[in-house]
């Protein structure tokens, strides 16, 4: 992925602050060192959202039971009320996920919609609002950060609020134009 100039000024100014980078000398084994240090996973942990989630680890953290009405079904409008929203929910959720292999979590209006599917569905006793794993996958939708993506994210970073990157990795190429040995 080419950085835009402004881009290479921040990874050049972030070289140049780190105690160990900004001492390297001119060569491929320094740009590659470069290249390995910024592609690890940061430390201490920094949570961004995942582009590339595969729907079917979110399919098996979905607690599909949740789905059906708790109660015997009856002939009250109450409970067709508390099934109808269980079913349009679970539409909701094949919606988002169905003919889809990844799921990318970038995009927070799906990730607002999962969260809608997955939640406050009245299929508990007498109509009990009850998950369909959205913690599980809200867990699943984030992962570690590089040193270079948390250092182009925007966000708090934990893993309840992960953050918005808009570089995932750097290259050979990157480091050379940035560091312009």
């Amino acid at each position: 992925m080419a950085l835009n100039s402004s881009q290479r000024a921040t990874l050049k100014a972030y070289i140049q602050a780190d105690p160990v980078l900004s001492l390297l000398t001119t060569g491929i084994d320094s740009i590659n060192t470069i290249i390995n240090t910024l592609n690890a996973v940061a430390a201490p942990d920094y949570f961004i959202w995942n582009k590339a989630v595969p729907t079917d680890s979110i399919n098996n953290a979905v607690v599909w039971t949740n789905f059906t009405p708790n109660d015997t079904p009856d002939t009250t409008v109450l409970f067709q009320n508390r099934a109808l929203i269980c079913q349009i929910k679970l539409e909701q959720l094949q919606a988002l996920l169905t003919s889809r292999t990844t799921f990318d979590a970038t995009k927070q209006t799906q990730v607002a919609g999962l969260q809608d599917a997955l939640s406050n569905l009245p299929s508990g006793n007498a109509g009990a609002n009850r998950s369909a794993g959205w913690a599980t996958v809200k867990l699943i939708l984030s992962k570690p950060a590089t040193v270079v993506q948390q250092l182009f994210s925007t966000g708090s970073g934990t893993q309840a609020s992960p953050s918005i990157t808009t570089v995932d990795y750097v290259d050979y190429e990157d480091i050379r134009l940035t560091t312009e040995w």
